[in-house]
């Protein structure tokens, strides 16, 4: 799909993405919003392949995907430490209003950027006027259970996703953004290598919330957006396949805690 997206304000603080609509009546738009709500939160190429919409809805005289979608402000994003300094870190935490920050590392320390230690970084935080939160027990990616592993050292995501413990940190997640502007913090700049796009992300989209990924360069990229190489699109599209594929990129056996340059 090449059609253009582009995103507008509406008076009432709705971003609304559109595509270009030409051979589209507004009846036809008005009917895909009303479809199903998980479909604004999809695009289109998804929801025809999910079955939400029939592809007659979605394709103008000109053969183009087409769509008019109303998706409402996330308050809930992740970002990566990556090797910046943490006046900049903060300075991305404010260019965004994030109110809280949860950091999701199972060991919240660096040797290489040790200004995102534990402490120094709820320092750093809190004098920037933010809260910080640790959820690295129960949403780290590298969990105590050995049964969360396979032979050669991976995380077993479909194992760990149906922890008691960890469960209960998405529930937290999933509380706190009903007040509170909220990011996943993890150490990698790239979320699409990192566990809170491959494991947290992934359970709370299948649960309803659809967080937003700030980049190092202080831009932000639609999950949508991360999903669409053909694997991310595979596994989103058919989550219960190959739940035995479903595991971190990195074995724990090589893992460094070296953040991803940018």
């Amino acid at each position: 799909m090449n059609d253009r997206i582009t995103s507008h304000t509406a008076n009432d603080g709705v971003s609304t993405f559109s595509a270009d609509a030409s051979g589209v009546g507004a009846d036809a738009g008005e009917s895909l919003i009303a479809r199903t709500s998980l479909a604004l939160r999809l695009n289109v190429s998804l929801q025809i392949a999910l079955g939400m919409v029939s592809q007659d809805q979605t394709i103008g005289r000109k053969g183009r995907l087409v769509s008019e979608l109303v998706v409402p402000e996330s308050r809930l994003f992740t970002i990566g430490h990556s090797n910046h300094t943490d006046e900049f870190f903060c300075s991305l935490l404010r260019q965004h209003e994030i109110d809280v920050l949860v950091d999701v590392r199972t060991q919240p320390y660096s040797q290489y950027s040790p200004q995102f230690n534990r402490e120094a970084l709820q320092r750093a935080v809190v004098a920037a006027g933010r809260q910080y939160l640790f959820l690295g027990e129960e949403l780290g990616g590298r969990p105590p259970e050995q049964d969360c592993y396979d032979d050669e050292g991976h995380v077993l995501y479909s194992t760990l996703a149906r922890i008691p413990r960890f469960l209960g940190g998405i529930e937290r997640v999933e509380k706190g953004i009903q007040k509170y502007r909220v990011a996943l913090m993890c150490s990698e700049e790239d979320p699409t290598v990192c566990h809170r796009f491959l494991l947290v992300a992934r359970v709370l989209v299948e649960r309803g919330t659809v967080p937003l990924h700030i980049r190092g360069d202080g831009r932000l990229e639609t999950h949508a957006a991360l999903t669409n190489d053909g694997g991310a699109l595979q596994r989103l599209l058919f989550p219960d396949a190959k739940e035995e594929s479903w595991r971190s990129v990195q074995s724990s056996r090589s893992a460094t805690d070296k953040p991803t340059m940018w």
